[in-house]
């Protein structure tokens, strides 16, 4: 819907191997990830026996560990979803990123999710992410910048190491990018 209102912003991908991948994300995403925080969320609607509510919370988490790792390698080689080209994929992923690094899961997402982080930072850099922001980016920890990374307001840096994600192009001072540097710290 949004991609179709807004044809200038290029957001449904007009190459027919990018679009699958882009319809694949949208499908998957809503299908596997999001019921399946739902276990952890809302176990109360699967169970009503309290050891059931926990059994349903600990399915859940472990089936979110697997998702998560499944979105890793999607994004493991670079870029966006679906390849070369933004689309309305990508801030559909940046929300289960910031999902990643709040309470319910307590993900150290720079650390086990280096991939995927790299792409919460190019998504900071097209400073387009902050309607996606979850109430739990706000408890953010420094534990959520790899080794040799630094996020302030206005820029996000890197130094080259073997441990680190590629440093990123400067962003812009933009208050919309200024939000989601402010959630990856």
């Amino acid at each position: 819907y949004i991609a179709r209102r807004h044809p200038q912003a290029a957001l449904w991908p007009e190459d027919p191997r990018e679009e699958a991948r882009c319809a694949e994300w949208l499908a998957w995403i809503s299908s596997t990830i999001h019921p399946a925080y739902a276990h952890i969320r809302r176990a109360e609607r699967y169970a009503s026996d309290e050891a059931a509510i926990e059994d349903v919370k600990a399915r859940g988490r472990e089936t979110c560990a697997d998702l998560w790792t499944m979105i890793e390698v999607g994004l493991s080689r670079g870029g966006w979803a679906t390849g070369e080209h933004y689309s309305v994929a990508d801030p559909y992923l940046l929300v289960f990123w910031h999902w990643g690094r709040g309470s319910v899961l307590g993900y150290d997402m720079a650390r086990q999710f280096p991939y995927w982080t790299a792409h919460a930072r190019r998504m900071a850099e097209r400073g387009s992410g902050a309607i996606v922001r979850s109430s739990s980016s706000a408890a953010s920890s420094a534990s959520s910048i790899p080794s040799g990374c630094s996020v302030t307001r206005s820029a996000t840096s890197c130094r080259r190491s073997s441990s680190s994600l590629p440093p990123p192009a400067a962003s812009s001072a933009s208050s919309t990018s200024a939000a989601i540097e402010t959630a990856l710290r």
